[in-house]
């Protein structure tokens, strides 16, 4: 007997506001709810694919964002971190900077690692060495603080190391941030005595002065990918009996330029 789709569907939103525990209470909520499908947008730190067992064991279609757990059955969309750390150490080249700073990510997080495999391929590409006395990790545990207050810190101690200090690859706007607020309250302008470039593209990028250049996350692809994914899946299932299946689907990012950035000769005029 050929099953029929349903005509709509009701979407359960929850955040667990980065709570473990909270998060272990919703996922038991939408089994006990019987939930057809699941999105979930992780916490790096908190997320387990441990979690997701009683799922996968139940054949749920589910697609995780911005991450990629590598299973069998569980669907995976993230942005294409290599390119998108490729494309801000690009970004940075072209404008003649050649002495540049890294706030990396910390390095348990998969996007880090791949982003500073793209900033590592330019340079390559490009026959640049980097400095590794201008190379800082942001901590990564929970009880470390937040990315910006990381930018602060590690901003603060690039200043205090007396090296030069044209140019700053940030892992995400957040730390960008924490590092223009570091040399503004140090006498350096930004992009003047400093190019500072994000990513993710948060929406106040836009609105601060300057505003950040970044490489953009595009959300509302990946969600239109995840939204997708499950619909289809639904009525595959209704239709055939075909079961969730695990796969990666990798979106490029965007170079959105502002003005925290800017060509060394302009900086260099700013100064005389």
């Amino acid at each position: 007997e050929r099953k029929l789709l349903p005509t709509a569907y009701l979407p359960i939103v929850m955040d667990a506001h980065n709570q473990l525990q909270q998060l272990e209470r919703y996922l038991e909520m939408m089994m006990e709810r019987r939930v057809e499908g699941l999105i979930t947008v992780p916490n790096w730190l908190l997320f387990d694919i441990a979690l997701l067992e009683d799922i996968d064991d139940r054949q749920i279609p589910t697609v995780v964002v911005g991450r990629d757990l590598e299973s069998p059955t569980i669907n995976s969309v993230l942005v294409d971190n290599e390119a998108g750390g490729y494309a801000a150490m690009e970004h940075l080249y072209q404008l003649g900077h050649r002495e540049i700073a890294f706030l990396r990510g910390p390095r348990r997080m998969a996007d880090s690692r791949m982003r500073w495999k793209g900033i590592r391929r330019l340079a390559k590409d490009a026959g640049l060495k980097l400095n590794p006395l201008l190379i800082r990790d942001l901590p990564g545990t929970a009880e470390s603080g937040s990315v910006f207050d990381g930018g602060l810190r590690l901003t603060s101690e690039l200043i205090q190391s007396g090296e030069k200090l044209p140019a700053i690859l940030a892992f995400d706007d957040l730390t960008a941030f924490g590092a223009i607020r570091v040399l503004s309250e140090a006498g350096r302008s930004v992009p003047e005595s400093c190019s500072v470039i994000g990513f993710d593209d948060i929406p106040s990028a836009a609105l601060t002065t300057p505003g950040l250049t970044t490489i953009r996350q595009p959300m509302a692809e990946m969600g239109e990918y995840a939204a997708g994914y499950i619909l289809k899946h639904l009525e595959q299932r209704a239709e055939d009996g075909v079961q969730p299946y695990g796969d990666t689907h990798m979106i490029a990012p965007e170079l959105v330029a502002r003005g925290s950035t800017a060509p060394i000769a302009k900086r260099r005029r700013g100064k005389e």
